[in-house]
């Protein structure tokens, strides 16, 4: 009996130490994925993104397969460009692939998903709160004003990249609203500037017809 109090201690005592949060937890989350990225594993780096993330870069390509422009004008910038990337850099037959799994593979693999800089970025001022924390992105010792949220799922700590996507919208209306550009041609130009994509008038048509 004493036996097998002490063993279910011990396994409730490791479940409690599985599921919790910690900024140990975040910081080794962030490096995995970052390390992920650069030695181009991505596969592995996928592993590391919560359901949010997942479900936002599916509807992306959902949308990139069968919306129109119209259709388009509906949703955020940051939608929008996200949408255009795909089209632009994505071969039709992974858009049109019913392998989400692949799909985010290839995003992340093509940098679409943290690629471009992520080598030089770290995370600092971690907080938790419950199941859920954040961290601020930096780089070079300095801010980049982004908050990244982190949760625990099934018992893994996970990173929210959907979570910059506000911060990153407000950032590209304040700069949209200066340039006096049309929003539709702020979109490209933004592309091109934040993404390193160019992509013309095309970009706009849906994947599927």
């Amino acid at each position: 009996m004493k036996y097998t109090l002490t063993l279910s201690l011990l396994l409730i005592s490791t479940v409690s130490c599985i599921a919790q949060l910690s900024s140990s937890s975040i910081e080794d989350c962030f490096h995995q994925y970052k390390t992920a990225i650069v030695e181009d594993r991505s596969d592995d780096a996928v592993q590391y993104l919560d359901a949010s993330t997942l479900a936002y870069f599916e509807e992306i390509v959902s949308l990139a397969q069968s919306a129109t422009r119209s259709d388009l004008s509906a949703h955020s910038m940051v939608d929008r460009m996200m949408v255009l990337s795909v089209r632009s850099t994505t071969p039709r037959e992974i858009i049109l692939a019913d392998d989400s799994q692949a799909i985010m593979s290839y995003m992340v693999s093509s940098g679409l998903i943290g690629k471009k800089t992520i080598d030089k970025t770290t995370i600092s001022n971690i907080n938790l709160s419950g199941d859920k924390g954040s961290a601020i992105l930096m780089t070079g010792g300095a801010s980049l004003g982004l908050s990244l949220s982190f949760s625990q799922e099934n018992g893994q700590t996970k990173l929210g990249l959907s979570s910059l996507f506000p911060s990153l919208q407000q950032t590209m209306t304040a700069l949209h609203s200066a340039s006096g550009m049309e929003e539709d041609a702020y979109v490209l130009f933004a592309m091109q500037t934040l993404l390193g994509i160019k992509a013309d008038e095309s970009a706009w048509e849906p994947i599927l017809r």
